[in-house]
C-alpha cells in the first residue's frame, strides 16, 4: 500500500509539473505574440511619424506653389490644394487657396456703360497692371486677346482695325476711327463711339481674360492635415 501511495504521489507531482510547464509555455507564447504586436505597432507608429514629418517639411517648402499652380479655370473664389506623401497616400496635407481677381464677375454683353464698380475690383489692378495695355496711342499688332485699361485722363481712343479683348475705362471714353472690338467694353463714365466702330460680344474672349487676370494665393492660417 505504501508503495502504491508513493507511485500515486509521484504521478500527481509529474502531472502538476506537466500542467505548470504547459501553462508557462502558453504564457511565454502569449507574451511573445504580445511583444511582436507591440513591436509592430511601435514600428508602424515610428514610420507614420517619419512620413508625417517628411511631408510637413515638403509642405512648408512648396505650400505657396500649391495654390499658384491651380488651374485658373476652377469655379469660385476658394478651393483646397493638397500634397500627398510619396510613401503613402494616407498622408496628406491641405490648405485653403483664395482667388485674387481683377473682375468681380464676367461681363455678359458688349457694352457695360457706367458699370465699372459692378465688374471691376480697382484695388486688385495693381497685381495685374504690368500685363494690361494702358496707352491710348498704342494699337496691338498681334491677334491675341488683350486687356485695355484707360484712366480718367484718357477719354478718347482712336482705332484702325479689328481687335479682341476687354476695354476698361475708369472715366468717360469715346472710341473713334474704324474697326471692330470683339469682347466687351466697361466704363465708369459715359461711353460714345463713331458709327464706323463696331462692338461685338464674344464669351470665349471674355472668359479667357477674366480667368487670366486672376491668380490663386495661399489663405492665411489655413493648413490642415485632414480634409477640411
Amino acid at each position: 500500500m505504501k508503495k502504491l501511495s508513493k507511485i500515486h504521489r509521484a504521478f500527481v507531482t509529474i502531472s502538476l509539473l506537466i500542467l505548470l510547464t504547459s501553462v508557462l509555455l502558453i504564457i511565454l507564447l502569449f507574451n511573445d505574440d504580445s511583444l511582436r504586436l507591440h513591436s509592430s505597432i511601435a514600428n508602424q507608429r515610428q514610420q507614420y511619424v517619419r512620413q508625417h514629418i517628411d511631408l510637413q517639411k515638403q509642405f512648408q517648402q512648396q505650400q505657396f506653389n500649391l495654390c499658384q499652380n491651380l488651374d485658373l479655370s476652377l469655379v469660385g473664389n476658394f478651393t483646397t490644394a493638397s500634397m500627398t506623401s510619396s510613401d503613402s497616400e494616407e498622408h496628406q496635407h491641405f490648405i485653403w487657396c483664395q482667388r485674387q481677381a481683377l473682375f468681380k464677375k464676367s461681363p455678359t454683353k458688349n457694352l457695360n456703360e457706367e458699370q465699372f464698380d459692378n465688374f471691376i475690383d480697382k484695388d486688385a489692378f495693381v497685381l495685374f497692371q504690368a500685363r494690361a495695355i494702358q496707352n491710348v496711342n498704342y494699337f496691338p499688332s498681334d491677334n491675341g486677346n488683350n486687356l485695355f485699361w484707360f484712366d480718367q485722363a484718357q477719354t478718347e481712343w482712336n482705332i484702325n482695325g479689328n481687335l479682341s479683348g476687354i476695354v476698361i475705362a475708369t472715366g468717360d471714353l469715346h472710341i473713334a476711327g474704324k474697326g471692330k472690338i470683339t469682347g466687351s467694353v466697361i466704363t465708369q463714365g459715359a461711353f460714345s463711339k463713331d458709327d464706323t466702330v463696331t462692338l461685338s460680344y464674344k464669351k470665349a474672349v471674355v472668359t479667357e481674360l477674366v480667368q487670366s487676370y486672376s491668380r490663386w494665393q495661399k489663405g492665411e492660417k489655413t493648413w490642415h492635415d485632414f480634409i477640411p
